[in-house]
Parts: structure tokens; C-alpha cells; sequence
């Protein structure tokens, strides 16, 4: 059910507003439980967004609150409103009773490859009151992309770490960083918050590769205090790994991956920074070892560790531990389309 609830106030009004207004922050959890067969690897995985309100225009008779922005999580982008890659117009929240219960509708601007080229088809998003479900669809035929059961999370965020993502003013600590879109929203013409990267070209392989994807299973079980805001204890991480089978060992069943991904917000973000990388099938699990910097919204070293069967990201450049968690690699291969390695 798509209904209109016109925003009463701008970021001009948020600066300008009550000494007591808040800039509150609220994570929604997605549970996909339908696709079409492009999408099926993401059912059952749990996707999420963060949306952010002014708690002092909270109507104290619907007890519903506009919207001022909506991120994908972890990786929190857009990093600040963005009327074309994010519009919000026709968002609300309603925290009249638990559950509480979120309205979402629009068709966000597809970003542009540096080929001119659209990045991907454009899309529309609902998230229904009613239902409680979150739904995306193409624009070109209605057809279903992504569907899943969604939950509005009670906790508030608060502080300077969330008033920077609405008024871009002094993150602490350097966490949070703008991240600069080099691909620009159709229509825009400037680039804007979004995606840090550029598409990834497709592996370069001989005629005779092979090519198997493996998804890596991660379940957090350590969170520094920095990364409360993104990550749970519990929560369900994702990676992919890319192998050329034909490169195998045959007596000791190893072989260098040529890419790790992990999924954030969606797609898939290839690393290939991969020489220093051992993958063991001599027996299950399979066991990786692999260690690399990457950068995903900010400077990281991703590292799996074959001993114990474990994922870390550290933060760079002191490699301080920013979330940890036990791994395990499905031995049945998934999906890979060289050409298209974000999917």
C-alpha cells in the first residue's frame, strides 16, 4: 500500500530546530524469503538498512516521524542524503506500538558505469506498513527482484557518529568517512556518496581456467566497541571465494584463490590482492588462509586464518581487531559470472 506523507521539514529546519531535537538512527533487518532466480543465493540471508529521524518532529498524535535518510548497512551508503540515489520523500515511521512499522516508497537513480552504461536495471523499493515487507521490483516489467520479512530494530543510536551522517559535520574519531562516488546517478551528472569503487573488470584467466566460487559463512563473535553500530555479536557475515580448479594440486588438494569478495549492502566487493592465499580441500572443511589490505568505505586488512577457522577484519594502519568470527566454506559451488563479479 503506497501512501503520501509529505516531509514538513528540510536540513535548513534540522539546524534550525529545538534544543531538544535529537538526530535518532534505527537498524531494520531483512529476512529474503523470495526472489527471482538471478537473486536466489540471497534467500535466506539477512539483509539490513539504517534510517535516521529528528525525534523532536515525532507527531504526538500518529506517533509517526519522516524520514531523513536511509542507508544500506554495514557499509552505511549512502554516507549522507541523497535525494537522487536515496529518495526519502515518501518514508515514514511509525512508533505508535511494537512492532514498530516502516513505509518506503521509491525508485532510487541507477548509478552510471564509466562506459555510460546503466550499472543495473532500474529498481523500485517498498517497505510496507501493512505487511512488514520489504519488496523490490524492476522498473521495466514489475517483476521481483528481492522480497524478504522486515523488522524495525528498538534500539536508538544517537551521538555525534549519526549527526554527521545528516549534517556532515564533524565525524569523531575518523570512523564513518565520506566515501566519493566516482560512478555518477543517471540524471545527476555529479558524482555522489555511493559505492567507493568502480565496477571490477572480469578476471583475466587462461582458456583452460575453471573457474568455482565458494561462499564463506561468517558468524560474529567479536565486535570492537567502534563497530557496535554495524555489527552484532551473532550476526551472519558472507564472503565468496574464486578458484581455478584446474590449478589444484592433485596430491595436496591446494590452490591459491584468485578473489575474495565479501557481500556488503547487496554486492559483492572483489579483492584480488590474493598471491599470499591458501585454500585446503585435502579434507572438510575446507580451510583458507589468506590475508590482504583492502578498503571498503575505509583502509582494512581482511584476514582468514586456516588453523582456526577464522575471519578478522583489522582496522589499518595499527591492525587493531574490528570484528571477528568463525568461518566455514560451503564445498558447493555457487553462481560466478566472470563478467559481472559484483553479482
Amino acid at each position: 500500500m503506497i501512501r503520501t506523507f509529505a516531509l514538513g521539514c528540510s536540513l535548513a529546519a534540522i539546524c534550525a530546530s529545538p534544543v531538544n531535537a535529537k538526530i535518532v538512527a534505527r537498524d531494520i533487518k531483512i529476512l529474503m524469503d523470495a526472489s527471482d532466480p538471478s537473486h536466489a543465493a540471497d534467500v535466506g540471508k539477512t539483509h539490513e538498512a539504517r534510517i535516521y529521524y529528528d525525534d523532536s518532529k515525532i507527531d504526538p498524535v500518529s506517533h509517526r516521524v519522516p524520514i531523513l535518510h536511509q542507508q544500506h548497512t554495514p557499509m552505511l551508503i549512502p554516507a549522507h542524503p541523497d535525494a537522487a540515489e536515496m529518495p526519502v520523500g515518501n518514508a515514514w515511521l511509525d512508533l505508535g506500538s511494537k512492532p514498530y512499522r516502516y513505509h518506503m516508497a521509491a525508485s532510487p537513480a541507477v548509478r552510471l558505469r564509466p562506459d555510460g552504461k546503466p550499472a543495473w536495471a532500474p529498481y523500485a523499493i517498498l517497505f510496507d506498513e501493512d505487511t512488514q515487507r520489504m519488496t523490490i521490483r524492476r522498473q521495466s516489467d514489475g517483476g521481483l527482484e528481492l522480497s524478504g520479512k522486515y523488522i524495525v530494530g528498538e534500539e536508538e543510536m544517537s551521538g555525534p557518529q549519526v549527526d554527521w551522517v545528516i549534517n556532515g559535520k564533524g565525524a569523531p574519531d575518523g570512523r564513518g568517512q565520506a566515501m566519493t562516488n566516482v560512478l555518477p546517478a543517471v540524471g545527476t551528472g555529479s558524482p555522489s556518496p555511493g559505492l567507493p569503487h568502480a565496477p571490477t573488470p572480469p578476471l583475466k584467466v587462461g582458456k583452460s581456467a575453471k573457474l568455482v566460487a565458494l561462499r564463506v559463512d561468517v558468524v560474529v563473535d567479536q565486535v570492537a566497541p567502534e563497530d557496535e553500530g554495524m555489527y552484532k555479536v551473532g550476526q551472519a557475515d558472507t564472503a565468496r571465494i574464486v578458484y581455478d580448479a584446474s590449478a589444484v594440486d592433485p596430491k595436496t588438494h591446494t590452490v591459491s584463490i584468485l578473489e575474495e569478495a565479501h557481500l556488503i549492502g547487496g554486492k559483492y566487493h572483489p579483492n584480488r590482492e590474493t598471491r599470499a592465499s591458501v585454500l585446503d580441500m585435502s579434507q572438510r572443511p575446507y580451510r583458507l588462509t589468506y590475508a590482504s589490505s583492502v578498503t571498503h568505505g575505509r583502509p582494512l586488512v581482511v584476514l582468514f586464518e586456516g588453523a582456526t577457522q577464522r575471519m578478522a577484519m583489522l582496522a589499518r594502519p595499527d591492525f587493531h581487531m574490528l570484528i571477528a568470527g568463525k568461518y566455514v566454506i560451503n564445498p558447493e559451488p555457487v553462481p560466478y559470472d566472470v563478467n559481472r563479479p559484483e553479482d
